[in-house]
């Protein structure tokens, strides 16, 4: 019997966001007395969780996956625009907030829509941002911080990819099983 892969459908993110992102994680962890970064090489916008699939299903997903059109440029377009935190049992999870294309957040009902003969669907209203911190501890209050925290232009998510996440001794693994774009 195989073992069940662990799916999210990504965001992946424009290379002019992660200077921002740097900055932004070291103005928290100046502000924390303690935090779990993110590594840069894991950060993305998590447009869809599907959790722990058989084998058979996650191949059913991904061929289902790999046919969706894709989506233009000026669709994909998202900035950094807003920073908050989430309650988490050993602090707060920590993210960057962004603004997104109304075609995008359509997008997104259309993943979840279209898994549903497979997995459970989330059916909470799609919140879009980046994990940038886990079980932080912040010495300050965030909104004495957002004046720090910098922002973005607009750019394009170069594409939305279907990742098999694993947990491994050294973090967290995600192998891109396929991607789209246009």
């Amino acid at each position: 019997m195989s073992e069940h892969m662990r799916l999210f459908i990504a965001a992946d993110l424009p290379q002019a966001f992660y200077p921002v992102l740097q900055q932004a994680t070291q103005v928290l962890h100046t502000n924390a007395s303690h935090m779990r970064r993110t590594p840069q090489r894991n950060l993305h916008l998590t447009m869809c969780f599907l959790g722990e699939v058989p084998p058979d299903i996650a191949q059913k997903i991904r061929h289902w996956f790999a046919a969706l059109p894709g989506l233009s440029r000026p669709a994909r377009s998202a900035r950094i625009a807003a920073y908050g935190h989430f309650p988490s049992r050993k602090g707060h999870t920590l993210w960057a907030g962004l603004e997104v294309t109304e075609e995008l957040t359509v997008f997104v009902a259309e993943l979840a829509q279209g898994l549903k003969p497979w997995v459970a669907v989330d059916n909470r209203k799609w919140v879009p941002h980046i994990t940038l911190a886990r079980d932080a501890q912040l010495t300050h209050a965030m909104n004495d911080l957002l004046p720090q925290l910098p922002v973005s232009p607009p750019a394009t998510l170069p594409g939305i990819t279907l990742y098999h996440s694993q947990f491994t001794k050294s973090g967290m693994l995600y192998t891109p099983l396929e991607t789209i774009t246009e």
